[in-house]
């Protein structure tokens, strides 16, 4: 939301809002483009007119100004319908989706794009350090619009997906694993939603697929078109990656004859970037052009970021909660700092109570780390049964790893400094409302006889 009123701001167009959770960093991001909003609601916000107004999702008309637009009659719509209304009606464009990794999947695709000179517009849920902001219209009426396509409901009034108002031309799909389970309670209705995207697409439309992942796999059986693609290190891949190497630096691997190096860690981002080149190729992007791009690629912030790296701690920003991405971070933080001792802190969320996956998802997917902190979870919307944090460190502790629940997320480093070990490498998975915590952690370099600030390099491995 925060992304387009931005554009729109660059557009000419004024643009007022109201929200009473603003996190960082949109908050700042918002006053810097001379965007002014409200941190409460009142139907005098609503004065004078406007000429549209954009409910996000999660608003009902309980809400006083949700319901003085429908008592009013005023134009509106989801923020999902503003895009394709005003955005999407003759671009060609790519959507990537997926329960994971779509993020930095959808950086990587506009990043090789732009440097093939497309002029692609694009609509990112990250800061991308390459591309500078979250959402840009070219203003090319007929030219590529890569979008990260959110398999979350549209909000009021439409429960579809909003990938499926994204008009696709191409469909990528990183993996499908069950997720937001307080708005799909089976898998099979989180499934349909990406079944209906790829339905959309037009016989001339292409599709690529993640051959590692069952989930993503399943849906070529679902369009039969002759732009379907698959990609992965598995044998049955029709594009297979090979000779993958994690150096101290880069990642090196062989993907349809060439030779890529990917300043990242993990085979997640070989994946996630093998997706990429082969959307960009089927839009016309030679394979030595896309190497060339990604030799320059930043990671997403929040995936993998590095906040303070001193000789007695490392901090790594991790946004991922899902089982089947924390598995790949802590993947990926491994082979960034294989002879170190791993310590997660992890606030559970949105894990749709006992129910859900994540219950029984997690500890495997938490087998990689040393030690794990564990919080009560956040949960989107009531549970019927409650997730167990203390049973999820339980489980942890039956694989033999130190495991600890803490209520509370303010507790959390109370409890890390009673451990703490001298080169500890933490990856801190909160959700957004507990940003403030990273300055807390930043004091134990200090309290530990360190007196120069913690270094900020995101290259160091050791």
């Amino acid at each position: 939301m925060g992304a387009v009123a931005m554009e729109l701001a660059r557009l000419g167009i004024r643009i007022t809002g109201s929200d009473q959770h603003v996190f960082p960093p949109m908050g700042g991001l918002l006053e810097h483009a001379g965007i002014s909003y409200h941190t409460e609601f009142s139907a005098a916000h609503l004065t004078p007119t406007p000429d549209h107004v954009v409910i996000g999702s999660y608003f009902s008309p309980a809400n006083i100004e949700v319901a003085t637009v429908l008592e009013r009659r005023l134009p509106w719509s989801t923020l999902a319908g503003f895009v394709e209304r005003y955005f999407l009606q003759t671009t060609q464009n790519l959507v990537v989706a997926g329960t994971n990794g779509k993020t930095t999947t959808t950086a990587m695709l506009t990043w090789i794009l732009k440097a093939a000179r497309m002029n692609p517009s694009y609509l990112v849920a990250g800061e991308s350090p390459n591309l500078g902001k979250m959402f840009h219209s070219s203003q090319r009426r007929s030219g590529p619009f890569v979008l990260e396509g959110d398999e979350y409901l549209s909000g009021l009034g439409d429960l579809n997906p909003k990938f499926l108002h994204y008009r696709p031309h191409r469909v990528l799909v990183t993996n499908l694993h069950w997720d937001h389970v307080e708005v799909f309670p089976a898998e099979r209705s989180y499934r349909a939603g990406f079944e209906a995207l790829v339905d959309l697409l037009p016989p001339s439309g292409g599709l690529v697929l993640n051959a590692d992942d069952p989930g993503a796999l399943a849906l070529a059986d679902r369009h039969q078109l002759a732009g379907t693609e698959t990609v992965g290190f598995c044998r049955h891949a029709q594009h297979r990656i090979t000779g993958w190497r994690q150096g101290r630096e880069l990642q090196t691997f062989r993907f349809m004859g060439e030779t890529f190096s990917l300043p990242a860690f993990g085979k997640i981002y070989a994946i996630n970037a093998a997706l990429a080149v082969t959307l960009a190729r089927q839009e016309g992007v030679p394979l030595h052009q896309a190497a060339q791009a990604l030799t320059s690629w930043q990671p997403v912030k929040g995936r993998q970021e590095i906040l303070v790296n001193s000789s007695h701690l490392t901090v790594l920003k991790e946004e991922a909660y899902h089982p089947h991405a924390l598995a790949g971070a802590v993947e990926a933080a491994r082979a960034r700092f294989p002879r170190r001792r791993l310590v997660l802190l992890l606030q559970p969320r949105y894990t749709g109570g006992a129910e859900g996956p994540h219950q029984t998802a997690l500890p495997g997917a938490l087998s990689g780390v040393d030690l794990a902190l564990v919080t009560d979870p956040l949960e989107i919307a009531p549970v019927s049964r409650a997730f167990s944090s203390r049973a999820l460190c339980s489980a942890i502790r039956r694989s033999g790893i130190e495991a600890h629940h803490v209520a509370k997320v303010a507790d959390l480093i109370k409890k890390f400094q009673s451990l703490h070990q001298q080169g500890d490498v933490v990856m801190v998975s909160l959700a957004y409302r507990n940003e403030a915590i990273f300055d807390r952690i930043q004091e134990i370099t200090f309290s530990k006889g360190n007196t120069s600030p913690p270094q900020q390099s995101p290259s160091l491995l050791q």
